[in-house]
Formats: C-alpha cells, sequence, structure tokens
C-alpha cells in the first residue's frame, strides 16, 4: 500500500484490485498504467521488437495460440512466476477472440483458500461468498493432507490429482481455448500422470505442452517472501510466513526439482533467469517479462515443420497419441 502514497480501505483495496487498477508485484501494491507504450511495462518501446519492452503484441498472441493450447510453469516459490504469469495471460487474452482464449491453473491459490476455508470452519467463524467457488473440493483434501500444506510441505500426489480433475470440470475451463498451468504437476509421479491420461482438458488427456522453467537463487527467494510478508502485515498470506517460506523452498526442491530435471535441455522447454542484479522491483519485473517475450518468440518463430516437431515429439505423451496422433499444439491430440 505504500506504494500507492496512501492507505486504502480492504474492501475498496479489493474493489480497485478487481477493476484492473492496481496488481501485486514483488510484495507491494501497485496502480496499473494503461494506455499506449507505458501500458503494462510503463517503457518506451523497443526499437527492436517494434512493442513497448515487456508488452505482448497482437501477432505474437496470435502465435501463441495457433501453436500452444497447454503451457506450464514451473519455478521455486517467490520467483516471480505468478506475477508474470498473470500478466502475460490478461495480455494474451486481450488479443484474442473469446473462443481462443487461455484459462490459468494456480493450484496453489485453490490448496490456499480451501486451507482458508477448513481453518474458519474449525474455528466456527461464517464463511464468505468470496469462499463459495472453493466449497465443492473441500472434501477432497484429507486433513493429514492440509497439515502437512500448512507446515510447507506438499499434499499427496493422489489429492493433487482429484482436486485438479475437479477444477479442470468447472464451467470456466471447459469452455477455454487453452490452459496455463501454474504450480502443477510438482513432482515425478504427477507429471507421469500426464502421461498415464489422468488429467483432461476440454475433454482431452491433457499433457504438458510448451514448459517454462524460471531460476532464481535462494538467497534472492527467500529476501523476496520475507519483504512480501513484511510488507502485507495482516493480509500476509500464511505459507509467506518466515519458516514456513523455508520449508516450502526445501520442498521444492526435494519432491519438484527431480521432475525438472527430467524436462531440462528439451527442445520444448523454455529456460529463464527470473532474477536481474542492479534493477529495481518494478524494472525487475519488466526485464524479466521482455526476456520471457523474447525467447518465447524465438521458440515460435521457428520453421512450422520444425515448431511442430519440437511440440509433438515430447518424452511424457499420452498413450493416445499413438492411436489418434497429434495437432502442431502443444498439449491437444487430434479429435476423432
Amino acid at each position: 500500500l505504500a506504494a500507492l502514497g496512501f492507505r486504502l480501505p480492504k474492501a475498496e483495496l479489493q474493489r480497485a484490485f478487481e477493476d484492473g487498477e492496481v496488481e501485486y508485484l514483488e510484495g507491494q501494491w501497485m496502480p496499473i498504467i494503461r494506455g499506449g507504450a507505458e501500458d503494462w511495462s510503463g517503457t518506451d518501446s523497443d526499437q527492436t521488437t517494434g512493442r513497448p519492452r515487456g508488452q505482448l503484441n497482437p501477432q505474437l498472441a496470435a502465435q501463441f495460440a495457433q501453436h500452444v493450447r497447454a503451457f506450464t510453469a514451473f519455478g521455486p516459490p517467490g520467483a516471480g512466476k505468478g506475477t508474470l504469469l498473470d500478466a502475460f495471460i490478461e495480455q494474451l487474452n486481450a488479443h484474442l477472440p473469446p473462443e481462443q482464449r487461455y484459462v490459468k491453473l494456480e493450484t496453489g491459490a485453490y490448496f490456499r483458500a480451501i486451507a482458508g476455508i477448513v481453518k474458519k470452519q474449525r474455528a466456527g467463524g461464517a464463511l464468505s461468498p468470496s469462499d463459495e467457488p472453493y466449497l465443492s473440493l473441500v472434501n477432497l483434501i484429507p486433513l493429514a493432507d492440509l497439515e502437512i500444506m500448512q507446515q510447507g510441505g506438499l499434499m499427496s500426489d493422489a489429492t493433487a490429482f482429484a482436486i485438479v480433475n475437479a477444477i479442470l470440470e468447472q464451467p470456466a475451463y471447459r469452455q477455454a481455448g487453452g490452459i496455463i498451468l501454474d504450480g502443477f504437476p510438482r513432482t515425478v509421479p504427477q507429471l507421469q500422470a500426464l502421461q498415464d491420461g489422468s488429467i483432461h482438458f476440454n475433454g482431452h488427456t491433457l499433457a504438458l505442452g510448451l514448459t517454462l522453467i524460471l531460476d532464481v537463487p535462494d538467497e534472492v527467494l527467500l529476501e523476496r517472501v520475507a519483504q512480501r510478508w513484511d510488507a502485507a502485515g495482516a493480509e500476509a498470506r500464511a505459507d509467506d510466513a518466515p519458516e514456513v517460506a523455508r520449508k516450502r523452498l526445501a520442498a521444492y526442491h526435494a519432491e519438484t526439482e527431480p521432475m525438472i530435471a527430467v524436462l531440462r535441455g528439451r527442445p520444448d522447454v523454455i529456460e529463464l533467469d527470473g532474477h536481474v542484479e542492479g534493477l529495481s522491483p518494478e524494472e525487475s519485473i519488466v526485464e524479466v517479462r521482455e526476456r520471457f517475450l523474447q525467447t518465447l518468440q524465438t521458440f515460435l518463430d521457428q520453421p512450422v515443420d520444425e515448431l511442430s516437431s519440437t511440440l509433438e515429439a515430447r518424452a511424457w505423451q499420452q498413450p493416445l497419441a499413438a492411436v489418434f496422433g497429434w495437432l502442431p499444439l502443444a498439449g491437444v491430440p487430434l479429435e476423432g
């Protein structure tokens, strides 16, 4: 709130967030400047790309929608993955017709909301209207998994499968043209579930799709989360507490990094340094966005036959691929 120069009541802040007037960036609420070259990036146009720095343009959005139906991002807690993806999907959908627009599945947000509901129920507190979308999922998480999550650990793979499939059955996901996965899969068995056809999206078995790996040093991650915890005050996320944050990072190294090791070096995997030295938090965010967009542009500028081959020829394909074949869309098998 200090970044805005004044304090907003919680209700007013919620309205401003829902209206797209503010966004939460690296532990601070920041006003969103809209219009012309300052939209999203706040910087002048880049002479080499012909677009504002850090800004997605219609051409790149169209290329992405043509070739990538499923996009997956990995990164440790505090890497800025959520901030990057939120901005990307907002700009992407702004350039696409309704039937092609993407939804983001951020499993961590669902898990935190479910844990919050259970905490309220245990304390005898009243539920709010914002809890309603998550009520049907509460009974899918055993109490043992909730305890593990509140301590910074990961829920069981079986619980994760059940929740993700239940979420993907919701109307917003069933009507989407594409999907961006944030926080799933997190383990080797969850990655294997995609190969086995255990996860479904829009009537198809869901593949991993084009993949982003965002890397940030541990000391930077812990500092970012600590700043976010301090800035949020009473509204801080429970999993940003210092001890929980350290446990979450340890769980990422133990459970998620072995899965990422399977993927590193593949032609359909984009690796990106999520830390920029010598810049302010706001400048760093724009720089990481720009690096991501340039890397994505380079990937999508491959000749069509090479691009299709790259997106089809992955080690973790569904068994149905051998029967039905694959479209040149990452993550979507050919119907019929």
